[in-house]
């Protein structure tokens, strides 16, 4: 018994597809916020950046699909009925039919696997052939993310735990009442709904923020004038009030996750210098040339060669060497306040505009990517004439002699597995899968190569949740080996020479497709088997859709050599 499927729902079977398609697209609008943002004047600011840095990061965490359904238009309303192909019997034509409409009069095969014009779109190709590798290799594609995945986290764990002890167990608490009262009144300057804890530390050489609930201050074991200390504190609970502690676990966790995609590296780099750049631009924002000047020389003070603090666990008011430079810079530029909320709604619409799938609306959920409207015209040679199927009495002529001494048993055997046998190649040859066939490295072949569950194959369709890759699978119970052996079995039963030489043929097409994997030989066995089965076997019986087998069959191939005189 043929067994076969198209697998589950596409968030089962397509989600990780969705991902990648996700990925790549938000890598892409990385690489131009990244190199077209660097180009953007100062005075547009950089929120607008910072914000969609964290919209991109939140999508890359949370990559549920998105669509939007829109109605139909009415010049729609008489579109042809949606079709698909399906075998038409012989295998050289395809004949186009409603999808409904199509059980009982195609080959019995894989749901879904429809016949398909040559080189039709969505049925080959590399973006299929990426798709089922994928999905062949899936197993092994999650194990080594996981474990990528999970070196990061153990990482990241270990950093933290070993920087709180390094910073935390050996500060002390801060005593002096001016660095108290000035950090009291920069809180409530900056609405935080608690007064940070203050800690000297006398191995760092630059103030920073640390700890993620109830952040802490860490300020090295050195003097500050009133100016500086004013400045450097409110640094530090800006970037506390702007949870930049969490935004900057939030891109790292984004990089973690995504550890084998270099491009968020770039965002990575690019959020926090953006994340600097901000807590600058909202202290500054009232100050005049003078003030700006002074906070400037406060950055340069502090700044060091060495990185002290852990850019991704602290917030710290000195910069790398690399980046003082820009930041001064950026004190100096007057803003354009409506500049930045722009350039948010111009990059936001046009990521929306990537991420969401407009599938009609009544568009079937699972229905066919590939629309084709008309079938292409696969005529038989002008020299070909059809074959009229033998007589009656020929048949039964024919049949007496190749089938002498064949037991009742046996001929029940035989004609249940050359049926069996024969609805398996006519899919094959009937379908679109003798299409796929054509490369001898393509899935299709699992057909006749694997046993069990088998991949062979797979159709993107439209779902409410966009373009979906669906697998299709395959229960095969016979490897080739075991048809060898059966064919070569039936061959001893029967004393017939010229039905043993069928036999002697249907053994060799089966062993050119093992070892050349031979389409041309797929396509003979499959013409000896159907007039084996409807010819010969089963000619004069009723079938399971109740028609007389034979009698009422389109096609007859004339190339049984039990036939010839």
């Amino acid at each position: 018994m043929i067994v076969a499927s198209p697998g589950g729902s596409p968030m089962n079977q397509s989600f990780i597809i969705y991902i990648i398609q996700n990925m790549l697209l938000i890598s892409l609008f990385t690489l131009v916020l990244f190199f077209i943002g660097r180009r953007v004047p100062l005075k547009a600011g950089h929120a607008w950046r910072k914000w969609l840095w964290a919209v991109l990061a939140v999508r890359l965490l949370l990559p549920v699909p998105v669509s939007v359904k829109l109605p139909v238009p009415e010049n729609a309303a008489g579109a042809e009925e949606e079709t698909e192909y399906s075998a038409g019997g012989s295998g050289e034509e395809a004949e186009a039919v409603p999808a409904k409409a199509a059980s009982g009069d195609t080959a019995a095969g894989p749901e879904g696997y429809a016949a398909r014009p040559e080189g039709s779109a969505g049925a080959g190709g590399y973006g299929r052939r990426a798709m089922e590798w994928l999905y062949m290799h899936r197993v092994t594609l999650a194990v080594i993310w996981a474990a990528g995945a999970l070196f990061f986290l153990r990482f990241r764990l270990s950093q933290y735990l070993h920087t709180r002890k390094i910073y935390l167990e050996t500060a002390r608490p801060c005593e002096d009442p001016q660095v108290l009262r000035t950090v009291r009144d920069a809180a409530k300057s900056c609405r935080l709904f608690f007064v940070p804890e203050v800690w000297v530390q006398e191995e760092i050489k630059s103030p920073m923020l640390f700890r993620y609930w109830r952040p802490c201050i860490l300020l090295p074991d050195e003097s500050y004038d009133a100016g500086e200390l004013t400045m450097v504190i409110r640094h530090e609970l800006t970037h506390a009030a702007k949870k930049d502690l969490w935004y900057k676990l939030l891109i790292v966790a984004v990089c973690d996750i995504y550890w084998f995609n270099p491009v968020f590296r770039l965002m990575k780099q690019s959020a926090f210098q953006d994340v600097e750049y901000v807590c600058d631009e909202k202290i500054t924002g009232d100050m005049d040339p003078r003030e700006r000047s002074a906070y400037g020389e406060a950055i340069l003070k502090t700044t060091d060669a060495s990185r002290t603090g852990k850019g991704a666990l602290t917030a710290r008011f000195a910069s790398d060497r690399g980046l003082v430079r820009k930041r001064l810079e950026n004190l100096f530029v007057s803003r354009n306040r409506t500049a930045g909320p722009a350039l948010s709604a111009v990059f936001a619409a046009v990521f929306a505009a990537g991420m969401l799938a407009v599938p009609w609306e009544g568009q079937a959920s699972g229905a066919s990517a590939v629309r084709p409207s008309d079938p292409p015209a696969q005529e038989k040679p002008a020299e070909e004439e059809e074959k009229e199927p033998p007589a009656w009495d020929r048949i039964v002529s024919r049949r007496a002699d190749a089938m002498y001494g064949v037991t009742a048993e046996q001929e029940r055997e035989m004609q249940s597995y050359i049926e069996e046998f024969h609805v398996k190649m006519e899919f094959a040859a009937g379908t679109g899968m003798l299409e796929d066939l054509q490369d001898p490295d393509s899935v299709a072949w699992n057909y006749f190569f694997e046993t069990g569950d088998v991949l062979i194959g797979g159709n993107m369709e439209m779902t409410d949740q966009g373009e979906q890759w669906f697998p299709l699978r395959y229960h095969n119970e016979y490897s080739l080996e075991d048809h060898l052996e059966t064919l070569e079995r039936f061959k001893g039963y029967v004393q017939g020479e010229r039905l043993k030489t069928d036999f002697d043929r249907m053994i060799l097409c089966v062993k050119e497709i093992r070892e050349e994997k031979s389409v041309d030989a797929v396509v003979l066995l499959h013409e000896l088997l159907h007039d084996l089965d409807i010819y010969f076997l089963r000619y004069g019986t009723i079938s399971a859709i109740g028609q007389t087998v034979g009698e009422n069959s389109e096609e007859y191939y004339g190339i049984l050599r039990v036939y010839e005189d």
